[in-house]
């Protein structure tokens, strides 16, 4: 007998955290740079998917709970970005939008399975966005079963 799945469709999960964008490049590599001896991929692939916090948050809603993120992100399309891909499946983008910074991003550029490098764009967001994180938390706690902290040190 196999056993019974659990059912995570009444509990509600208030994920507050680190959240990126980590983008991937695929593509394929068939010579060398001219100008240093570096890889040239010809890119025929592009993915976005959310990071950090964000993925917390999918990987909870996979399992069927209903699903809250708070997080910073920047007044940009990185940030629209993570909100239609997270909204697309279920998950609620509580973002708090600090215009004086940019959403996080990790760029990762792979070749043949292999990553040959990852650029992040990233920038400290000032102390100010503690509150708005904190008010926002406030808000939602009432409504959350459980609390999950995702802490990437951002």
């Amino acid at each position: 007998m196999s056993p019974t799945p659990l059912d995570f469709s009444s509990i509600r999960v208030l994920v507050v955290g680190d959240i990126m964008l980590d983008r991937y490049y695929f593509g394929d590599t068939q010579r060398i740079s001219p100008e240093a001896p570096v890889p040239v991929v010809k890119v025929n692939k592009l993915e976005d998917k959310p990071g950090g916090a964000g993925n917390v948050a999918l990987n909870i809603a996979a399992l069927g709970a209903k699903v809250e993120i708070i997080s910073v992100v920047g007044e940009d399309a990185a940030a629209d970005v993570l909100r239609k891909e997270l909204e697309a499946l279920e998950v609620k983008a509580s973002f708090v939008v600090e215009s004086s910074c940019s959403t996080i991003i990790k760029q990762r550029i792979l070749s043949q399975n292999q990553q040959l490098l990852r650029l992040d764009f990233e920038e400290v967001p000032p102390n100010t966005v503690k509150n708005k994180i904190l008010i926002a938390y406030q808000k939602s706690l009432p409504h959350a079963d459980v609390v999950i902290l995702s802490d990437y040190a951002k």
